[in-house]
């Protein structure tokens, strides 16, 4: 989609008559993909001529910048999963952002909740949330132990 830019984990959404393209860009040589969002939108998720968003990045946030699964709509609600890397971990937690702006010339959005694998001491990050109907999927790294059995054939 894109030439001469390093673009990773790619979010595509359609909203009012737009495709939206919500990706990490790393902007400099050896600078991180974890923490600056950019936002590009177009009349065609095949288009070859995305506009990129006047406020790019729209987000410059560890915390919050990666994709961390598609958008999804509730009661009206926009919302947008995020990557939480903070703890120098890629997908140890994940935020929920509430988008409460997103036209061609602003976009806007706030955390309401997060996610952090403190429920089970073996489970190291969560790093991914879609959603398909009534399903739910989440994602998460867990440590188990290696099993070698030597002398074995």
């Amino acid at each position: 989609l894109f030439r001469d830019i390093l673009a990773v984990e790619a979010t595509l959404f359609q909203h009012e008559s737009k495709w939206w393209l919500f990706v990490n860009v790393v902007e400099n040589p050896g600078a991180s993909s974890w923490d600056e969002l950019h936002l590009y939108f177009a009349d065609s998720p095949l288009s070859d001529t995305w506009t990129p968003h006047p406020q790019n990045p729209i987000v410059s946030d560890v915390r919050r910048s990666r994709p961390a699964g598609k958008l999804f709509v509730r009661d009206g609600v926009i919302y947008r999963p995020s990557q939480n890397s903070l703890k120098g971990q890629y997908g140890y937690g994940m935020k929920i952002n509430k988008v409460t702006r997103l036209t061609t010339s602003e976009y806007e959005e706030i955390e309401v909740d997060s996610i952090e694998p403190l429920w089970d001491p073996r489970i190291k990050g969560v790093h991914t949330l879609n959603q398909v109907n009534r399903l739910t999927m989440v994602d998460g790294k867990l440590t188990r132990p290696k099993c070698f059995r030597w002398g074995s054939q």
